[in-house]
């Protein structure tokens, strides 16, 4: 996006995205040989590096058979291929290319929106970057602006084979109970067990042919019904992610059972779909946990009591105070914090984010 390093905004629909992106950059050339393509921009690839991959859309080149959204790879400072099967022939106009990363944020947009309406989403922008540097600074960012957000979804990029990747090193620095920082994980059956046991990952396996048309981010639908959860109440109790419906996205076959079994046993996420009651055929969320072994609901209520418990407690002290009658360090006082405590844990267990009554012991 042209927003400033280290900036973000909020996107309260889906087209509000779209007067945020970037103008596409040019390309000098575009050349075809044995089913491979090789453009040519006229600037340095922006954030990227060799052997990076990413996706853009060429438009305005001549002939128009150039033209489409392609998985590319980085060959140098300002080359990168793509596969195209059938030669289009001499290229007269080359055209312009997307920035890298811009086709990804808008497929996680759409998909994020089609699973719902009503909640917003902030877009941070971290400046150019691939699955190196852009761990690092979204590290930097958060260091420098603690308690902002509470979870971030990471582009594909940022995954990795590697046990010590950024990546890993980002999610590894926030598994502290207290850390309430969680990252959205978009990794493969070969990669997911670089995060296992970490409490700050959300992981997700996309389905073998989730991403055939490149515009696709399945991992958002995820996101969203993690940021819909909001404060649960007994009229919206918290309930799991499991089984949630997912909307517009890709589930596994069926006859992929062989593959998709490790990832129950590991509590990966991924999409699988079933006969509703309905008799409709429907994607949901499979397992519903986070990288550690724990349900995603698990880890969504021990944040509420941690945030709620000190807010409602804070927020008693001083309503008193402002109504001329300020708690005492006294057991009058003890009684009337412990009568809030009381009434938040019997809150959370109104809304299901908590099992069982609440018993005050004297």
């Amino acid at each position: 996006t042209p927003l400033a390093t280290a900036s973000y905004t909020m996107l309260p629909t889906k087209s509000s995205l779209t007067p945020l992106l970037a103008a596409a950059l040019s390309l000098t050339s575009i050349t075809w040989s044995g089913g491979t393509a090789t453009a040519t921009a006229a600037a340095a690839i922006p954030g990227l590096t060799t052997n990076d991959i990413f996706i853009t859309t060429i438009a305005g080149a001549t002939p128009a058979a150039y033209n489409g959204t392609y998985l590319c790879t980085v060959t140098g400072t300002n080359t990168f291929t793509f596969a195209l099967a059938t030669n289009p022939g001499t290229e007269t106009v080359a055209g312009t290319y997307t920035p890298p990363n811009q086709q990804e944020l808008i497929a996680a947009n759409n998909e994020f929106f089609t699973q719902g309406t009503s909640q917003a989403v902030y877009v941070l922008e971290l400046g150019a970057g691939d699955g190196t540097s852009g761990p690092a600074a979204l590290g930097t960012w958060i260091t420098a602006n603690p308690g902002v957000f509470s979870a971030y979804l990471t582009p594909r990029l940022w995954d990795s084979s590697s046990p010590t990747s950024p990546m890993v090193t980002l999610a590894n620095a926030y598994t502290a109970l207290s850390a309430l920082t969680y990252f959205f994980v978009t990794t493969t059956s070969a990669n997911y067990v670089n995060y296992a046991g970490l409490k700050s990952v959300c992981w997700f396996v996309e389905a073998p042919n989730a991403n055939a048309s490149l515009a696709s981010f399945d991992c958002a639908s995820l996101f969203q019904m993690w940021l819909a959860t909001g404060n649960p109440s007994a009229g919206a109790p918290l309930n799991t992610f499991g089984c949630r419906y997912s909307y517009g996205t890709t589930a596994w076959p069926q006859s992929d059972s062989a593959q998709t079994a490790p990832l129950d046993t590991a509590y990966v996420n991924y999409i699988t779909n079933f006969v509703n009651q309905a008799g409709i055929n429907q994607n949901a969320i499979a397992n519903g946990y986070m990288a550690d072994g724990y349900p995603m609901q698990y880890r969504y209520a021990a944040d509420w009591c941690i945030v709620n418990f000190p807010l409602q407690l804070s927020a008693a002290i001083v309503n008193a105070a402002n109504n001329n009658a300020p708690l005492d360090y006294d057991q009058s006082g003890v009684d009337t914090l412990q009568d809030v405590a009381v009434n938040v844990m019997t809150a959370a267990s109104n809304a299901n984010i908590l099992n069982g009554p609440v018993q005050q012991l004297p």
